[in-house]
This record gives C-alpha cells, structure tokens and sequence, in this order.
C-alpha cells in the first residue's frame, strides 16, 4: 500500500485533543474489525463536527481464539484507519468503561438514522483502482461474487471438487455471467474451470470492497465480505454453518445477534443455514455447508431475477 499517496485524502487526521469524545473498538477477523467500524456513522459525523473518531484494536493475543482463526494484526487495522478521514489511529487497547457506556449509548440513538451497520468508504490510490478496474470483466451479464474460504475456521470450509460442481452448474445455468473468484488461498486456482471465472484473490481488502460494490450478486460462506456488500446494498447469499464445532459458545443465537449485526430483516440478503424455531434462532438440522452450497446454483436463479437494488 503507498500511504504516502493514500495521505491525499486526509485532510483531519490530527492530535488525540482534536478527536470525537467516541471511540471504536476493534477486535476479531476482518469481518469483525469491518462490523465495528461501521457501528458509527463516523463519516457523516465527521462531515460535521471536522473531528475524527478514535479506534483501538484488541490484541489478537489476549483472545481466546481457534487456532486456524488467523486474524489480522494490528498493522492490518491501522492500514484501514489511514484510508479514512474520519478515523483515527490509537493503538492496541481496550475500552475504559467510561467509552463503552458512551458508544453504547449513541450507538442506540444513531441506531434510528438507519443503522446498527453504517456504510463507509476505504479510498484507493490509483494504482490500486487499476488493479481492481484489470478484474472486471469486460463483458457484459451478470457479476457473480464468490468468496470460498477455502482456508480458516473448519466449519467454513467447503471442498474444491464441490466448489467445482457449484461453479460448472452455475455457468451451465446462467452463461453469459461471470464470477469474480474472491479466494487468497492458492488452492482456489483449481477453481478457475473457464475464462468466465476470474481470480481476484490477490486484491486488498479495501480493493476487494471497491470491487463489490460493483457486483450483482456475493456468495460468501460467513465471510467478512458480507459487511462490504450490505454497505453497498448488493444482494448476497450468506451460507452459515454450524459453527458450535470451532466455538462452543457461537450458538445460532449468538451468530445472528453479533455477526449479523445490521444484517437481517433486509430484502437483499438471503442467509443459508439459520432459522427461526420455536422463538428462537437455530442452525438448520440435516443440512451441512456442503449440502447448502450445493443448493446455491437455484438460489443464485431465483435472487438474479429480481433486481432488488
């Protein structure tokens, strides 16, 4: 990343004494630390007030995590904050309680323009906006997101020769799309059956989001680019499995309260994997991550018809 040129698009960065009295905190995977940026409307406070809102990030080291959870380090979020005007940078931390108690409060006032999830926007060099632009399709039919998660937490992973089944079903069903392969891991190469497969793997996150925003439909097993979409109100398809075998305490429940903040009750997003039963939510019995992505290619059908955006 050239920060130096990133620098163009700051204009109130700025001491400590010249920030918001709130203050974000960060923690977790990269859908996580993009959840919890956008629990704040900071850029349009920002437009406002001319103060930036502080960010801390939790030590990956003083949580307990699964040991293929791999989270981002600290470097990783300070990168994302220097995108924006509106962020400060503050280091690793915790909240005092006294900046709990005051993000919680306006976090319910704010909660009524439209929140709890706010969109932001991570500005990129014009280097980096030639990158993305090279992974567009030129063209034209529908742009299919697809984020496989071919590494990570077990529960997410879906094996290549059933992903390889999804893709061949949905070119047979939908030829003139294109899918736009959203996968870091080199294993995810094997996946590129067609030229209508692109991998877009190697992009940045704030890359990766520019590139969302442009699609016509994300696929993504619980992935941090759910919240990049819903930013952008692009439809999307989220698979959820059943994610008690990585975290005893990540109930359906606890799933859909905290990863799926700003998320539900929303006309764009399908979730694969959780339902209501009894009053409560519950991960769908008899139905694993496999069988939910091999049931994508008639969801995928059934979501591209209509233009909900």
């Amino acid at each position: 990343m050239n920060l130096v040129e990133l620098n163009v698009h700051r204009t109130g960065s700025g001491d400590p004494g010249s920030c918001s009295f709130l203050t974000i905190q960060t923690w977790g995977g990269i859908g996580d630390i993009l959840r919890e940026l956008s629990s704040i409307p900071h850029e349009r406070l920002y437009r406002w007030t001319g103060r930036p809102i502080r960010v801390i990030h939790v030590p990956a080291r003083t949580l307990t995590l699964h040991p293929a959870a791999n989270p981002p380090d600290a470097a990783f979020v300070r990168a994302i904050i220097e995108r924006c005007p509106s962020l400060v940078w503050a280091g690793e931390g915790h909240w005092t309680k006294g900046q709990k108690w005051a993000n919680r409060l306006v976090g319910r006032i704010l909660t009524s323009w439209g929140g709890p999830l706010f969109p932001m926007h991570l500005p990129l060099t014009a280097t980096e906006a030639a990158q993305v632009a090279a992974c567009r399709p030129t063209r034209r039919g529908p742009l299919i997101g697809i984020q496989t998660h071919l590494s990570g937490l077990p529960s997410k992973r879906i094996p290549v020769a059933v992903w390889t089944r999804v893709f061949r079903r949905l070119l047979e069903e939908h030829p003139a799309a294109s899918i736009l392969l959203l996968e870091p891991d080199a294993a995810g190469l094997a996946l590129c059956i067609d030229a209508r497969v692109h991998p877009c793997g190697h992009l940045s996150v704030a890359q990766a989001c520019d590139l969302i925003a442009g699609m016509d439909l994300l696929v993504s097993v619980d992935s941090w680019s759910k919240v990049a979409a819903a930013w952008k109100c692009v439809p999307q398809i989220i698979l959820v499995p059943d994610q008690t075998v990585d975290y005893p305490e990540l109930t359906a429940e606890a799933v859909w309260r905290h990863s799926f903040r700003g998320l539900t009750g929303r006309a764009e997003i399908q979730i694969e994997g959780l339902r209501a039963e009894g009053g409560r939510i519950r991960y769908e019995r008899g139905r694993s991550i496999v069988q939910l992505a091999e049931r994508l290619p008639s969801a995928v059908g059934e979501l591209l018809k209509t233009d909900r955006r």
